[in-house]
């Protein structure tokens, strides 16, 4: 293989999730932007399907808290200049008050309001993808894990996220895969996110589903990427502990032609540092303040693997070890596991 350069190592933060929104927007879109998308800080749902549909009209997703509107967003806006803001979800999740502060920094101001978070992921799509897409990204609403690095992938694919129920597919999110024309719809998450119904649900409705999920959260985001992510000039590493900075990443990674991988916040899994470092990229965006983000991301730090090497003597976790003759089981990142023979 040939030698690649080592990419340039850069922390994007600021002191809360909402400051690390705004200088992930200031990061990525440095000549402003037309559209830019805002979403509440105190859920996931509507940053969720947000996200890929910011990437769609090449703008950023700011936070913002329920109730106000903080400096860090009012800041950021006022540097964008946007045209038209668009409002994530109904008056519970921003309210009517933020709404009218935001009508001073851009002329249009819409809510894509729907009478759920399911209902307002199909509105988000509706919106921003009017023409259609040729393919969809289903996740959850049950939990955001599967989706952090599947909406910079829908971004990236200029395909919505649409948001299903664990219990069924919503008939909304049928009308709306086949306004579309989809042909792909990509579930994120294994049949614990997504039960084998929801498979045969859109099955049904004539389109290939192709379910990407790992036994972790880390090795669906790698699965994720490995299905959908050719190249990449930049990745965006994020934490698998919170939800806001990885859904503020995927319009930043869109427009900086990146993706998002995930990490425990404490080092690199091997298998995301193999796959990071095979992509390429000019540049590793590492998102959030320390407390998100061990200092050690800077230096792309990778995570040593527990070793478990046991027999009937015994059990030794330590990754050097002193063996007598007999044989062992050995387990590492569970659930690989091997045998050993010592003579």
């Amino acid at each position: 293989s040939s030698a690649h350069a080592a990419p340039s190592v850069a922390r994007v933060w600021g002191e809360t999730a909402i400051g690390t929104a705004s200088a992930l927007s200031k990061d990525a879109f440095a000549s402003g932007a037309s559209t830019v998308y805002v979403a509440t800080v105190s859920g996931f749902w509507d940053a969720l399907s947000g996200g890929p549909a910011a990437a769609k009209q090449d703008g950023p997703m700011l936070l913002t808290e329920p109730e106000s509107l903080p400096q860090e967003t009012r800041d950021e806006l006022a540097r964008l200049r946007p045209t038209t803001i668009v409002i994530q979800g109904g008056e519970l999740a921003i309210s009517a008050g933020v709404e009218e502060a935001l009508r001073s920094y851009a002329g249009n101001v819409v809510r894509n309001a729907g009478d759920d978070e399911i209902g307002t992921s199909v509105l988000t799509s509706q919106r921003a993808f009017p023409s259609g897409a040729k393919s969809v990204f289903v996740a959850t609403s049950e939990s955001f894990y599967d989706a952090l690095s599947g909406g910079a992938a829908a971004g990236r694919n200029g395909a919505p996220v649409l948001l299903v129920d664990p219990s069924g597919v919503d008939p909304r999110v049928t009308a709306e895969i086949a306004r579309l024309g989809a042909s792909t719809v990509y579930l994120l998450g294994g049949t614990l996110a997504l039960p084998e119904a929801i498979e045969t649900q859109l099955a049904g409705a004539g389109v290939t589903v192709q379910r990407l999920w790992g036994e972790t959260a880390l090795d669906t985001a790698l699965a994720i990427n490995r299905a959908t992510i050719s190249s990449a000039r930049q990745v965006y590493l994020v934490t698998d502990q919170a939800y806001y900075d990885g859904l503020s990443a995927a319009p930043a990674a869109d427009n900086s032609s990146g993706t998002v991988l995930l990490t425990n916040g404490q080092c690199i899994a091997p298998a995301t540092k193999q796959y990071l470092l095979s992509l390429d990229p000019s540049r590793v965006v590492v998102v959030g303040g320390t407390l998100a983000m061990a200092s050690g991301m800077d230096n792309l730090t990778e995570c040593q693997q527990d070793v478990t090497i046991s027999s009937a003597t015994g059990t030794w976790n330590s990754p050097t070890f002193t063996l007598q003759p007999g044989n062992y089981a050995v387990s590492w990142e569970a659930p690989k596991e091997c045998s050993l023979s010592v003579w």
